[in-house]
């Protein structure tokens, strides 16, 4: 392995085997968020950041990475539609609301019920969910 560091250059600045290496300070003034953010990330929040480069113990991002990385997390957030279609597909695709009804029951629930001959508003709810199945 290759390893120059360019002593005109900040510290945390190196090259390996021709890939230019940048450290917190750069990736912070890159991805405008504070040096503290980011390694505040590194160690709690590491999806938050580009990949970091592997086989060293020092925190360090291949250039072509982040920027790759960058380009790609634009994408995601110019693509509104994407959530949207998740979360009507999660919608299609679950249970009845009726059969997951939390908490006490409403005035409306409570005198279809009594109405229905039922004792109680889960019996109710109980047998709406089997007769809409």
């Amino acid at each position: 392995m290759n390893v120059s560091f360019d002593h005109t250059a900040p510290l945390t600045q190196a090259v390996i085997d021709g890939c230019k290496l940048i450290g917190i300070k750069e990736l912070s003034i890159q991805l405008k968020r504070s040096e503290a953010t980011i390694r505040t990330q590194v160690t709690r929040e590491e999806w938050k950041l580009p990949p970091r480069f592997p086989g060293t113990s020092q925190v360090l991002w291949m250039w072509s990475v982040v920027i790759a990385w960058q380009i790609n997390e634009q994408s995601k957030s110019l693509n509104p539609s994407r959530p949207a279609q998740l979360f009507q597909h999660n919608m299609q695709s679950s249970m009845p609301l009726s059969t997951k009804r939390r908490g006490a029951p409403t005035t409306k629930e409570k005198a279809e019920a009594k109405a229905s001959g039922f004792s109680s508003v889960a019996e109710w709810r109980a047998s709406n969910s089997k007769c809409s199945n």
